[in-house]
């Protein structure tokens, strides 16, 4: 097994698929959701599953190669992880409420704008999934 970090330098990089292959069957998972209990038995989560689609599959694994061994790519090591520690203390020393800012800013740009006299939306709507099932 092979572990790489990706070095974004500040851009955005969460790309969220899954590819699993054996024998018989080849299936990519595309979306939001998490391999968690929570995720997969009471989460809302958004997901594409294309199973034995040979041509999609491939094209999914080469971009996946393709970004696995770019040049943004390094192996996890003792050396490269003891590396990334110092430089994460660093960062948040100098930077000790990131997490506190990036948490407003993301609910200031989640909100909607209403009028004074409308009141908030509240309506919360619930999705159950079945165990072992996925929102397509």
């Amino acid at each position: 097994m092979q572990i790489r970090l990706w070095k974004s330098n500040g851009v955005s990089f969460h790309p969220k698929a899954y590819l699993f292959q054996d024998r018989e069957q080849e299936c990519l998972f595309i979306g939001s959701f998490n391999l968690s209990k929570s995720a997969l038995n009471q989460g809302v989560e958004w997901n594409l599953s294309v199973s034995n689609d040979q041509q999609v599959f491939a094209e999914a694994l080469d971009q996946f190669l393709t970004t696995f061994y770019a040049d943004q790519t390094i192996s996890l090591n003792k050396e490269t992880l003891k590396d990334y520690k110092e430089k994460y203390k660093e960062y948040h020393q100098k930077n000790p409420n990131l997490a506190k800012t990036w948490s407003k800013m993301e609910e200031l740009g989640l909100m909607l704008p209403t009028q004074k006299d409308e009141p908030p939306f509240q309506e919360v709507i619930k999705n159950r999934m079945v165990p072992g099932t996925f929102i397509l």
